[in-house]
């Protein structure tokens, strides 16, 4: 960056929490000689009191997934019009005010679509194989007084009766189909009910 002088001459981009990427990635990583942060979360000022002194101009905010952008703060911030969110989901921020102020989203898209797949499928795994539950049994000491601990279901991936599970993210990825006989997610997988010569079962939508 600048000199202290020139950086106060650039557009502010509100924080009004610590993204969880400037702890674990560093805060160089994202700093930009076009911008300057204008940081809420380190002010000793309340949140709102902050937006009123010093963020009626920021026309852009970056927001994390801890960050609820409301109406009550968005009326600090009148000259706001791009919000860009660390998040995949928006559950964080009021759409509707957003849009009737004119105020532009950004998101992160499919970014963690990859990882979120991975961890739907080994946790179904896990649960399925009773590893954790199984692991829990030993460490208390049941299997000595209640005897071995039961079976899991096996992960099939031929038996074309069993369910297809696919992460959302993982449908247009390409990312190889993982099936599972008896689990069926619907709303958290795209499920689809279809009739082979197999017999019923669940497959994934194209």
């Amino acid at each position: 960056m600048g000199s202290p002088a020139a950086d106060e001459d650039l557009p502010q981009v509100l924080i009004i929490r610590n993204p969880p990427a400037f702890t674990i990635d560093g805060e160089e990583q994202f700093t930009s000689p076009k911008f300057r942060f204008l940081k809420a979360f380190e002010s000793t000022l309340p949140p709102h009191d902050f937006l009123a002194a010093r963020a009626r101009s920021v026309r852009a905010m970056l927001a994390s997934g801890g960050a609820v952008v409301d109406a009550r703060v968005l009326q600090f911030l009148p000259e706001l019009r791009l919000i860009v969110t660390t998040t995949a989901g928006l559950n964080q921020l009021d759409l509707p005010e957003c849009r009737r102020r004119g105020i532009r989203i950004a998101n992160a898209g499919d970014v963690y679509s990859a990882d979120v797949a991975d961890c739907a499928v080994g946790l179904l795994i896990d649960v399925l194989r009773k590893i954790s539950a199984s692991n829990r049994y030993v460490k208390q000491g049941f299997w000595a007084s209640k005897g071995d601990y039961p079976l899991g279901s096996k992960v099939n991936l031929t038996n074309p009766s069993s369910v297809s599970l696919v992460a959302a993210g993982m449908c247009n990825s390409g990312f190889d189909k993982v099936e599972i006989p008896g689990i069926a997610l619907l709303g958290f997988f795209r499920l689809f009910k279809s009739t082979s010569a197999a017999g019923p079962g669940f497959k994934y939508k194209n």
